[in-house]
């Protein structure tokens, strides 16, 4: 299984086509599921109390055999030849890989075990 995970709703219709036609792709090599994770609403608190928030509400959509990435611009860069073997060999060796989209606020790294990696995305 892959899920898909991201912070806010999918507002745009050709955002949502373009998604739906990716995922339709994918379904035909492995099962694939989006989870678009409710967007903390900001007020008069710093930023890092809100991303902990959301980060709880992604960690409740993980399960303890999901393989961890994270899609981060202060990633690490990789072809997509490399990508596409590194995506394989996860795959041979766990039933489950979720991506974690994040804007620039970034991802808590402590907040799970070795399973984070993170990847460059374009902007």
């Amino acid at each position: 299984m892959l899920k898909i995970l991201w912070v806010g709703k999918t507002k745009e219709n050709n955002l949502k086509n373009l998604i739906n036609e990716y995922k339709k792709r994918i379904l035909a090599v492995v099962p694939i599921r989006n989870i678009e994770i409710e967007e903390e609403k900001r007020s008069g608190r710093d930023n890092e109390y809100f991303l902990k928030k959301e980060m709880v509400r992604i960690m409740e959509n993980l399960s303890e055999d999901d393989y961890l990435i994270v899609l981060s611009e202060r990633g690490k860069m990789m072809s997509s030849e490399k990508f596409s073997d590194f995506l394989m060999d996860k795959f041979n060796k766990n039933k489950n890989i979720s991506f974690v989209l994040v804007d620039h606020g970034g991802f808590q790294k402590n907040w799970r075990r070795e399973l984070i990696i993170y990847f460059h995305s374009l902007p």
